[in-house]
């Protein structure tokens, strides 16, 4: 059961297994081309398709009755399900939002990322006091975070201890596997080269990374970093670079098609994105599968997704104290990068082992076991 806007792309998908079948309701309507419009008019469109989400299911298990209801939310805890309401078991997620910004990395926002991560934090607050929410969380069989931070709001919200499971919301299948590029990161060219990717905002932190970047030119490194994200941030980060000086270290590729944004990660030595709040960007999960070893911020879902071994994480910390650890990092490696070959191998061999389609559904297969066999999840607890 899914909004009718995605009939189009799930069709060109081709042929799927006669076991899956689709159905579709809703509006397709096209979202603003402005950036920042375009995702309020989202929340807003997805919003309303759940309050429709309701009738539209009692109806297929009238007319087809299955035996678990799962709402696939890949985004975040804000927008309850009412699917819970089925006489089936409900699983909820995995579902991100419970995600902060260090405190003391607030200062690297410009103010209206700041208002709206200020506006985010008190929403999360006020989920305590949503009915819809915390109904949907407290009778759902299995409640999947995509983060530890998303784990500990849904038990805030009244998930049973016993039914929450971190699961993160990023895998790739084997044919996306497949096309990504192995074994090219040779680490032997000069400069150091660093690419980021993902969509671009304030919360991404490639401000920061400018300036770490100037701050490691001026250490003596030599690096070149390809900045592919595209986004609100776009124009002032080509300032900023400008005004740093950058503009022989800092190349701006918005206009890559995708083998050639694959071929530039492929030869890549480091993926450079601090993000300061993610549950799971699936462009480090994608680098990190192709070997390029990721630099990132230890908080939230980058953090927890970079091992031991599998990349290079920095504590965060003030935009200048974070902009310095950063720097030396990026100039250490500049001169030597005899160590990155380790990382670049257990970054791909992690990522492929825990991001892979089969992981994934092995691990949903073992939810779905343990949410219809659960005893107090008798369709008799459902009213």
């Amino acid at each position: 059961m899914t909004s009718v806007a995605n009939k189009r792309a799930i069709e060109q998908e081709g042929t799927l297994s006669s076991a899956i079948s689709f159905s579709y309701f809703g509006t397709d309507c096209p979202l603003h081309r402005n950036m920042a419009l375009a995702r309020s008019q989202n929340w807003y469109r997805f919003g309303r398709w759940m309050s429709d989400s309701i009738g539209f299911a009692r109806k297929l298990h009238k007319a087809r009755p299955f035996d678990v209801t799962h709402h696939i939310t890949l985004g975040t805890v804000r927008v309850a399900s009412p699917l819970w309401r089925l006489p089936v078991p409900f699983v909820f997620g995995p579902c991100g939002g419970g995600e902060v910004i260090p405190l003391e990395c607030f200062r690297s926002l410009r103010w209206r990322e700041a208002i709206w991560e200020s506006a985010r934090y008190l929403n999360n607050l006020s989920l305590r006091a949503s009915i819809r929410v915390r109904s949907c969380i407290r009778n759902a069989a299995a409640t999947l975070g995509s983060t530890k931070r998303s784990c500990e709001l849904l038990q805030k919200l009244g998930a049973d201890r016993s039914t929450i499971r971190r699961l993160p919301s990023i895998f790739l299948s084997d044919d996306e596997m497949r096309l990504l590029p192995t074994g090219s990161h040779t680490h032997s060219q000069t400069p150091l080269t660093m690419i980021s990717g993902g969509v671009l905002d304030g919360r991404k932190g490639v401000n920061l990374a400018l300036d770490s970047v100037a701050l490691a030119k001026e250490m003596g490194a030599k690096v070149s970093f390809i900045v592919t994200c595209i986004g609100p941030e776009l124009a002032h980060l080509r300032n900023l670079a400008s005004q740093l000086g950058l503009e022989r270290e800092v190349h701006f590729q918005q206009s890559l098609s995708r083998s050639e944004y694959l071929q530039q990660l492929g030869s890549a030595d480091v993926f450079f994105l601090p993000s300061l709040r993610d549950a799971g960007p699936t462009a480090l999960v994608e680098a990190m599968m192709t070997g390029c070893v990721p630099l990132v911020v230890d908080c939230n879902g980058p953090g927890e997704h970079v091992v031991e071994g599998a990349g290079i994480k920095v504590q965060p910390g003030s935009p200048t104290a974070m902009a310095g650890r950063f720097a030396r990092i990026i100039a250490d490696l500049s001169a030597n990068k005899s160590g990155l070959h380790a990382l670049s191998n257990g970054a791909s061999k992690h990522a492929r082992s825990v991001f892979s389609e089969k992981a994934f559904a092995s691990e949903l297969s073992d939810v779905y076991r343990v949410a219809t066999t659960a005893r107090r999840f008798s369709s008799a607890t459902f009213r």
